[in-house]
């Protein structure tokens, strides 16, 4: 069975769903530890006249077994926990919706069929409204800002430049929020840098502005990499550059003649050099020797 819960408000407690059938805490505990699932309801932002799904407490071993293949590479979920609770939107559900369809379909266990239809038919009207309206947007290849966590989904590749230099970065986390400038959409990714010495992941945040309307989706301060117009270019490119770095860890001597960029607190300028190059990799050190004089410059 599903148990369902409703509260008023925040500062109330869970009660009955069903106010005719109120039955006493202990009871309503008791049974609720029973239940497949237990569904919490609250009052609907905007109409208080109707009810929204606050969270669902997933409790059946069987739907968790289920939901174990789901999720599977999922960062930042675990489906073992006794207390497996998905709160409103749902967004893990949304990524991974065509895996727990097909997985739901192809159950063969009736007992385990029966529980994942409870909670099919739960999720369902909350998941199917959200892909059919970006299904809509994306057969156009546009975007609105209130829909941009529909397109990114944890662990894909996202295209996006940073220092005007071509970027892709893998995707952990993504979320809405706002500052004295406005609100904006915050993509937690990550890459992989040099230290000098070691390769390993570095951690990095990029923002998407609020807009109105809808956008085209590679106009985007940053899309995901396959709607890249030339994706296999891109990748073939950006391996190059990274096998180019590879070869450069470590103790080299080289000469540059041209312009380097000075900045200062103030300004930057560009300005022309003529010099013999000396890196450490290790150091992440790079010495400049003029005509006449050696000078010392941290890159």
């Amino acid at each position: 069975e599903t148990k369902q819960l409703y509260r008023p408000d925040d500062r109330a407690t869970w009660d009955e769903w069903n106010p005719s059938n109120i039955r006493t805490d202990a009871e309503a505990s008791s049974f609720a530890q029973e239940c497949a699932l237990v569904v919490r309801r609250e009052p609907h932002p905007s109409n208080n006249n109707q009810a929204a799904l606050h969270s669902i407490t997933v409790q059946s071993p069987l739907i968790k077994k289920v939901l174990e293949g789901t999720f599977e590479g999922f960062e930042g979920l675990n489906t073992q926990l006794k207390q497996l609770t998905f709160k409103a939107p749902f967004h893990p559900f949304y990524y991974r919706w065509h895996r727990f369809e097909k997985l739901r379909q192809d159950e063969q266990d009736q007992e385990t069929k029966g529980h994942l239809d409870l909670l099919y038919a739960i999720l369902s009207n909350e998941i199917l409204p959200h892909i059919e309206v970006m299904d809509d947007l994306t057969k156009n290849k546009v975007i609105s800002f209130d829909y941009l966590w529909t397109i990114f989904s944890p662990g894909m590749e996202v295209y996006t430049k940073i220092d005007g230099h071509d970027r892709i970065v893998l995707l952990r986390d993504s979320r809405y929020g706002a500052n004295m400038s406005g609100e904006y959409f915050s993509l937690e990714c990550r890459y992989i840098d040099c230290d000098g010495l070691r390769f390993g992941y570095v951690e990095t945040s990029l923002e998407i502005n609020s807009f109105d309307g809808v956008k085209k989706l590679v106009d985007l301060d940053a899309f995901p990499s396959h709607l890249h117009s030339d994706v296999k270019g891109l990748v073939d490119r950006l391996h190059a550059r990274g096998d180019k770095l590879a070869q450069l860890n470590g103790f080299h001597h080289m000469s540059y003649s041209g312009f380097y960029t000075a900045r200062s607190s103030r300004q930057v300028r560009k300005r022309h050099v003529s010099a013999g190059l000396y890196t450490d990799g290790r150091a992440m050190l790079t010495r400049r020797f003029y005509i006449g004089r050696k000078w010392p410059y941290h890159h």
